[in-house]
């Protein structure tokens, strides 16, 4: 499919990216703004963020990198997942691991963010995505592997963690119910959410001004 379908089949479930904001812990993304993009019509493509355009170059130097660390070695898998119980709970992976039942999540980040991934740490917007992965596809392990800075490598292993996929069972469930109702989850002040209105605000003016 083409980006445009791409992007309107993505509003038909909860993806593993989405995860992070509807629990609260994206710091780059707020609940209301999840909820826009699963319910607002699209009818284009929006440019791509220098970030994300070069977090999808280097996707496969990066799987080719854990490939070479680890000695596992990993495959492309573009399957669309819906888990059967919850087939608002969906799931695009970057790899399989072959030979195990595992998945493998490749990221970039900014030399910024090394601390966030020293000792056995991993962002918690992406300790979730993987948690989601991990029950939408039935694998038992994931990996995540991730090139900082251009200059440091680094992979952790995540086991499954079925207290904390419990969780986010509950809040997807809780957070597809708003989409399908139309309820918008409670404002938070964010700068993301006060544009929106203000800008339907200025649309609505505009109109009553005709």
């Amino acid at each position: 499919m083409d980006k445009l379908e791409w992007l309107k089949e993505r509003q038909c479930g909860i993806g593993g990216s989405d995860v992070g904001a509807i629990l609260g812990v994206n710091k780059y993304k707020t609940p209301f703004e999840v909820y826009l993009e699963k319910t607002e019509p699209i009818t284009e493509v929006k440019e791509q963020s220098e970030s994300a355009y070069f977090g999808d170059i280097f996707e496969d130097v990066v799987a080719k990198e854990f490939e070479k660390r680890t000695g596992k070695k990993v495959r492309r898998d573009r399957k669309h997942y819906k888990h059967k119980d919850y087939p608002f709970m969906v799931a695009n992976i970057d790899r399989r691991v072959v030979g195990e039942n595992a998945i493998l999540e490749c990221k970039t980040a900014n030399q910024y963010l090394l601390k966030e991934w020293e000792d056995e740490e991993i962002p918690a917007s992406y300790l979730l995505q993987v948690q989601h992965y991990l029950f939408v596809t039935g694998a038992e392990v994931g990996y995540i592997a991730v090139l900082i800075g251009g200059q440091k490598f680094v992979w952790k292993e995540v086991q499954r963690d079925e207290e904390l996929i419990q969780m986010i069972i509950e809040a997807e469930k809780g957070f597809w119910n708003m989409v399908q109702d139309k309820t918008p989850p409670a404002l938070d002040g964010s700068s993301a959410a006060e544009n929106y209105l203000k800008e339907k605000y200025k649309q609505a003016e505009s109109e009553k001004a005709i």
